[in-house]
């Protein structure tokens, strides 16, 4: 896959219109855009592992009462496990967390007009981790808001309007 400025910088070949001021948008609301990402990623995964942590900690203590059915929950139990152990929100969140850390580096580096911000886009976008895809367009949206885009006809669906929320992102449906 080629890099996004690549695919810009041959499209100004092509359309003669596009400026460097474009280049330098389409670079800046791909780092804002990656930050919103990885950050929405980040608290996502940490609220699945609260909630798998909190789930098996009631899960445990109920096996402890006489009025619960001990293989029901003992099964339950073993299946949140396993998920949290193969998934391993708590991991993807940290991972998150870090590369939401280098974009925020590059947001502060592209501010204060340090050079050679398109290699150092390139060299975080290949260690970008595996997100929840539910979570994108919440990200676009996000990022078009934080770099003061008009971001009103953005439309979300329920499912990805339950996921920001989940991520600790309350926006709205639309006219966010």
């Amino acid at each position: 896959m080629s890099h996004p400025s690549q695919d810009t910088q041959k499209n100004q070949l092509i359309n003669p219109k596009i400026t460097k001021t474009d280049i330098d948008k389409d670079i800046e609301f791909q780092i804002y855009y990656g930050y919103a990402y990885e950050n929405l990623n980040k608290r996502f995964y940490a609220a699945i592992d609260n909630i798998t942590t909190f789930i098996l900690l009631v899960m445990g203590a109920s096996i402890m009462m006489p009025i619960t059915n001990n293989w029901l929950s003992g099964f339950a139990i073993a299946l949140i496990s396993a998920m949290s152990f193969v998934l391993k929100p708590g991991v993807k969140s940290e991972q998150s967390k870090q590369q939401a850390k280098r974009y925020s580096d590059l947001i502060l580096d592209m501010k204060h007009g340090t050079p050679d911000i398109i290699n150092k886009l390139k060299q975080i976008t290949d260690t970008d981790t595996d997100g929840v895809g539910i979570l994108q367009n919440v990200a676009l949206t996000r990022a078009g808001m934080m770099l003061g885009l008009n971001t009103q006809k953005d439309k979300l669906s329920c499912l990805e309007l339950i996921a920001a929320r989940l991520a600790g992102d309350y926006m709205h449906r639309t006219n966010n």
